[in-house]
């Protein structure tokens, strides 16, 4: 990253933060700036499952499968809050931004709120 540019990062971040925080500590310290962009779908946020059910990646790389989904939900949203909440920590020491777009709603409200995010004065 050249210095004091800015850096857009998208993902469902539901990965290994570490390396997540390796690359912020790396831009701050080079004076980028920038957003963090969380997307995920609105069954991830909600956890509509129940009985059995089969997780997989969108790769196929990791696949579980449950016959208690619902055992699995307040585990999983109380994760996901602690996820979110670190990467809200994240950009905040950081000096980016966060936000997170569901799948359901339009790209075009995400763009929208990344051109003036970007635009913001350093």
């Amino acid at each position: 990253m050249l210095p004091h540019a800015r850096a857009l990062f998208v993902s469902d971040f539901m990965g290994d933060v570490e390396a997540v925080k390796a690359a912020l500590a790396k831009a701050a310290d080079r004076g980028v700036r920038g957003v963090l962009m969380q997307v995920l779908d609105p069954a991830e946020e909600s956890f509509p499952f129940h009985g059995r059910t089969i997780f997989e990646s969108a790769g196929r790389s990791l696949r579980y499968e449950t016959l208690k989904a619902n055992d699995l939900k307040a585990r999983y949203l109380d994760k996901l809050a602690q996820r979110k909440e670190e990467l809200r920590h994240l950009c905040s020491v950081t000096g980016w931004q966060f936000a997170t777009h569901h799948t359901d709603a339009t790209a075009q409200t995400a763009l929208l709120w990344l051109h003036r995010a970007l635009e913001r004065p350093v």
